[in-house]
């Protein structure tokens, strides 16, 4: 049987969509699996041990993210998790499916009784009084053929006009109220086209209003820089805003194309310059509209009148983003109306196409995106939605009603959805992930880009502990036939990153997408093959691993998430679903002992080193002078960052009055979400630049324990994700990437 009818709902298992009467719903392919297997056994308790063998194939996953999906199915359903219709929790046993399900190979098939039974089921409703006796009608045989014809004749002009009435209705209601959502149409699928297809990366497409220009960002040929590209798109001409001291990106063009916006960075400054066409040789000559805070990533655009530059920026390190409105006439800043929280803030925003409203992304630290309308004249801001997810952008449709936006990590396609975030439908869809979406001028497309990424495992040598010389390259390596008994890491054709091994040496563990999905592998030294350790839901970005000191555990960092992996039973448990960790920053994370964490969460605008109990679910804060620290269990100390003078220093205790001051001098205790500190017995090493900035070198930097220096041991790129143990040292490297700048492109267009 293709369909499953339940209520008011029809499961299509060919086309992987319900029905809800009538109405078309897509749905995510793990929701519709969960939903068909519910229509496939409903009215009994399901456990979720069944659930995980049948629905997600014997992969263990989380608690958290099959009541994800639940929460989806449910929704999916219009159903209320408090007074459910369908899904029924069973406290400590599972799921029940309470509806009546008929399977069926026709869609919206209903039993319709014929016209003398409808009538006599209605007239055995017909209240009597007390005692009387129902009236009996005459036999059928009384009724002619003809008559009951032309019965039937008339109940389907009845409802032929009931049907024009209501499209009458319907139409009327679309014409005086356009604002409303009511009136929106679902987006129809749209095909792809390439607007270059440049070798490298291009990123941050803008088209000029007349639609005669492009506008994106480009890696220029020799590595080094960001630069922005101009082209024609009649003639095909080329011409570059560059700087030879920094990088040119994220270029939007004014409404009438005379000039352009860009962001400006080099080191700790960060500016958004206006530049002039005519001007576009000579950065000199450009206006800086912005001085923004160094590590910001502002996003800005004008309003169409051209008047204002609304843009968003970070008032300080910790804090989230803020949004504001910048005269360029007068110079005037304000800032607008919005939520103010921690986290990433106001991490993204769109102003719609005639400039009346804005909808703005809010983040704090559990990835869960809010979404938020403000009227421009009202200055009325109104939450509409609260997302299960981290949403990376959003835009106004053509329609000014509704939203564009990628879909979920890792985001192959653009999805069409409502302000209170129910989905539409889909818009594109490809096998590369999509960024950087924009408004199409032409008032139907829309721009983005399509990229993707392949980092490799490499697994190399080093010298012998004692040793001070550096090894040679990071391309030195081992063979799986040596005699060391080292393998190779099983790479795939996509991104394999976060590197952890063992501290017994025996176990890789790393994050692959090879499954779709950011998720975490394991591979045995004696295997060519990796096994799939995790089961999350697609939205999961994952951060850092770190094994246990006794390698019986795996802990994973994802968004201000932890997942603590037991690597015998395969069990996944979520340590942040108490209210320990309610709407926590999570990072630096390192093992102090196999029951206790060490980390830094933020606190007063500044970071602080604390410590978890697993198995008492408590946080303690430590030392307010730490920022960051790291156990050292072979010396029996501490390794700790000091957030005023930002250098690392050894003591017994995080309290203790004596500390040793460590001449390390890394970039940073934190970089992104991980702990910017490995130790080994003789050495610890870190993410550094030179401290000759005339030979600025990037790379693994080493502090010899014994001689107390600390040199570049390794120079690799920037951020690079890495693990030492023993001799081994595993890094992820980029192996290839690219990114063209598309569209969508509708039907017949």
């Amino acid at each position: 049987m293709r369909y499953f009818h339940f209520q008011d709902h029809s499961l299509d298992t060919q086309a992987m969509v319900i029905y809800r009467h009538q109405q078309k719903i897509e749905l995510e392919p793990k929701v519709f699996e969960l939903l068909a297997f519910f229509c496939q056994h409903p009215d009994r308790v399901i456990s979720k041990d069944e659930l995980m063998d049948n629905v997600w194939s014997g992969t263990l996953v989380s608690d958290n993210a099959i009541s994800r999906t639940i929460a989806k199915v449910r929704k999916a359903l219009n159903d209320d998790s408090k007074k459910p219709l369908y899904i029924i929790t069973v406290a400590r046993k599972g799921y029940r499916f309470a509806a009546s399900v008929t399977p069926s190979d026709t869609l919206f098939a209903t039993a319709e009784q014929p016209l003398e039974t409808q009538v006599t089921a209605q007239e055995a409703q017909t209240e009597k009084s007390p005692g009387q006796e129902p009236q009996i009608s005459p036999p059928a045989a009384t009724h002619s053929a003809a008559a009951k014809g032309k019965n039937k004749k008339t109940l389907a002009l009845a409802f032929a006009l009931l049907a024009l009435l209501a499209a009458i209705i319907a139409l009327t209601a679309m014409k005086f109220w356009p604002g409303s959502e009511e009136g929106i149409k679902p987006a129809r699928l749209k095909s792809m086209v390439a607007i270059t297809r440049d070798k490298g990366t291009e990123w941050h497409p803008n088209i000029s209003q007349d639609q005669t220009q492009l506008a994106h960002t480009e890696r220029s040929t020799d590595g080094q820089r960001n630069q922005v590209v101009l082209t024609d798109l009649n003639s095909q001409e080329r011409r570059y805003i560059k700087h030879d001291r920094g990088n040119i990106s994220r270029p939007v063009w004014s409404p009438n194309g005379e000039s352009l916006a860009v962001l400006w960075k080099h080191n700790h400054v960060c500016q958004i310059l206006l530049v002039q066409q005519d001007e576009i040789d000579d950065l000199k000559k450009s206006r800086t509209l912005r001085e923004c805070f160094a590590s910001a990533w502002p996003v800005f655009q004008f309003s169409p009148d051209g008047r204002f530059l609304y843009f968003n920026d970070k008032p300080q390190e910790l804090q989230g983003y803020q949004i504001f409105r910048l005269d360029l006439t007068t110079g005037e800043q304000i800032t607008l109306n919005q939520p103010i929280t921690g986290g990433e803030g106001n991490y993204h925003f769109d102003l719609s196409g005639d400039g009346n409203k804005l909808v703005m992304l809010n983040l704090e630290y559990t990835p869960q995106s809010r979404i938020y309308t403000l009227d421009l004249t009202s200055q009325q801001l109104k939450r509409t939605a609260e997302l299960d997810y981290r949403l990376r952008s959003a835009v106004w449709h053509h329609d000014g009603q509704s939203l564009v936006h990628p879909s979920p990590h890792p985001a192959t396609a653009l999805w069409h959805s409502r302000l209170d975030g129910e989905f539409l439908g889909v818009v594109a869809s490809g096998s590369q992930r999509l960024k950087n979406l924009r408004r199409h001028p032409n008032q139907s497309d829309y721009l983005f880009s399509a990229y993707m990424t392949d980092y490799d495992l490499t697994l190399t040598s080093i010298k012998q502990a004692d040793s001070l010389e550096p090894t040679s390259s990071l391309e030195q390596k081992i063979s799986s036939e040596t005699a060391s008994g080292t393998w190779q890491p099983d790479n795939s054709s996509v991104r394999d990153y976060l590197p952890a091994l063992s501290h017994n040496d025996q176990q890789l563990a790393f994050v692959s997408k090879r499954s779709g999905s950011a998720e975490v592998w394991l591979q045995n030294k004696k295997t060519p093959t990796a096994a799939q350790l995790s089961q999350f839901n697609n939205a999961t970005r994952i951060f850092d691993l770190l094994w246990s000191p006794d390698d019986k555990k795996l802990l994973v960092l994802a968004d201000n998430l932890l997942y603590l992996i037991d690597i015998n039973s395969r069990e996944i448990k979520e340590l942040t679903t108490s209210q320990t960790f309610n709407n926590r920053a999570i990072a630096a994370l390192s093992w102090q002992n196999n029951n206790r964490l060490l980390f830094s969460s933020q606190r007063n605008n500044s970071w602080q080193l604390m410590s978890y109990d697993i198995n008492q679910d408590k946080v303690e804060v430590l030392n307010y002078r730490w920022q960051a620290g790291r156990y050292s269990q072979g010396s029996d100390s501490y390794y700790l960052f000091d957030k005023t003078n930002k250098r690392w220093y050894q003591a017994q205790t995080p309290d203790s009055e004596e500390i040793a001051l460590i001449p390390a001098t890394c970039n940073a205790a934190i970089l992104g979400r991980v702990l910017n500190l490995k130790e080994q017995s003789h050495a610890l090493y870190c993410l550094s630049d030179s401290t000759d900035k005339q030979q600025a070198q990037t790379g693994i930097y080493r502090y010899h324990k014994a001689s107390k220096t600390f040199e570049l041991w390794q120079t690799t790129d920037k951020n690079i994700s890495y693990d030492i143990q023993g001799n081994n040292l595993i890094s992820a490297n980029l192996v290839r990437q690219g990114a063209d700048i598309m569209q969508t492109r509708s039907p017949g267009s």
